[in-house]
């Protein structure tokens, strides 16, 4: 499983939930069983504090129903999967030797375990 960086852009806004990008393929090819439980690492998402790179931080209600008309998470994770963008990542090797996942237009970083370091 690779999990990637799914963001999608609205109102110069970026919000971000981490996905494993195989499994968003065959979501998005309606392949039988798939769910968004599949796809998601977490329903959690995340906005860039400014632009496309910066510091995560928590949507407030009012942002997520200005992006998605809604405050539902569920519900703007579903459209998150149908429309966001995966990012393009390198893999670079921090200082205790374990691979980091570096999205190539931002200072973002995802550990192993998939969540933000």
């Amino acid at each position: 499983m690779t999990v990637e960086q799914l963001t999608f852009t609205e109102d110069g806004c970026t919000m971000v939930c981490l996905v494993d990008d195989e499994m968003l393929g065959k979501y998005r090819q309606h392949e039988e069983g798939i769910t968004a439980n599949h796809v998601v690492d977490s329903f959690d998402i995340f906005k860039f504090e400014s632009g496309k790179q910066g510091t995560l931080l928590r949507p407030s209600k009012v942002e997520l129903n200005s992006i998605f008309g809604t405050t539902d998470k569920d519900e703007a994770i579903e459209i998150m999967l149908q429309r966001g963008n995966l990012a393009v990542h390198h893999t670079k090797t921090n200082k205790e030797g374990s691979d980091t996942h570096v999205e190539a237009n931002s200072r973002f970083h995802v550990g192993r375990s998939g969540r933000p370091l």
